[in-house]
């Protein structure tokens, strides 16, 4: 039985995907798709935390070695892959921080890729930002269009069949984090050391051929 898309249950035309490209990050999938469903019906729902009066949902940022461990940690849970240095990914934090609210119990997990970008490849993407919905070991969905959050509401919604409990407002402190909104940008060691390479190559091949003194014959004839 074909498999009915999100846009077709939702009456929901995709965006134009803002991602930042991660080149040092080889794979074979294409990012032209923004989403993918993978979960089959009968679906037996989620164990979420109990929540107590004093306890606010909030994402929780992972390194590698928890993140490989999160199936044993989480049963539902959504991840977020992020880079300090995409602007998309920035501007798309304040969001993702304010979502955890809307969904009490639902554990949401971040992981910060200027760290290593190899886990990418274990997750089959190589954009930042991507948005994860598993459990366990299994992929339920993935999202790439995040510059719509209400895509991603639904996503869930339709997903891990919950609804939300409350309207995702931003407030000051998902400004602040957990997942950053502050832009850092990196520097490309890659393409240095690439460019320094050409350089090399270019001075080497320029000195063997003598090209320099013959530019200098050239002006001093001229003059």
């Amino acid at each position: 039985m074909a498999t009915t898309s999100i846009y077709e249950i939702f009456h929901y035309i995709p965006p134009t995907i803002h991602q930042c490209q991660s080149t040092s990050v080889a794979t074979n999938l294409s990012n032209s798709s923004s989403i993918f469903l993978s979960y089959q019906q009968p679906f037996i729902p989620c164990q979420l935390h109990n929540m107590t009066d004093n306890y606010t949902n909030h994402v929780q940022l992972v390194d590698s070695n928890y993140l490989m461990r999160a199936p044993t940690h989480f049963d539902c849970y959504v991840l977020l892959f992020f880079a300090r240095w995409c602007q998309f990914s920035v501007r798309f934090a304040p969001f993702f921080n304010a979502i955890p609210r809307s969904f009490p119990g639902l554990d949401f997990v971040a992981y910060d890729v200027s760290k290593s970008l190899r886990y990418m490849t274990y997750f089959g993407t190589n954009a930042v930002p991507s948005v994860f919905i598993l459990r366990k070991n299994k992929l339920l969905a993935r999202l790439n269009s995040t510059n719509d959050i209400q895509i991603l509401l639904s996503l869930i919604e339709s997903t891990l069949h919950l609804n939300q409990t409350n309207n995702v407002t931003i407030e000051e402190e998902d400004r602040l984090g957990p997942v950053t909104t502050i832009f850092e940008p990196s520097f490309d060691y890659a393409l240095f050391f690439s460019w320094l390479f050409v350089g090399f190559f270019l001075y080497y091949y320029a000195d063997k051929y003598k090209l320099f003194t013959r530019i200098r014959q050239r002006f001093s004839h001229e003059n």
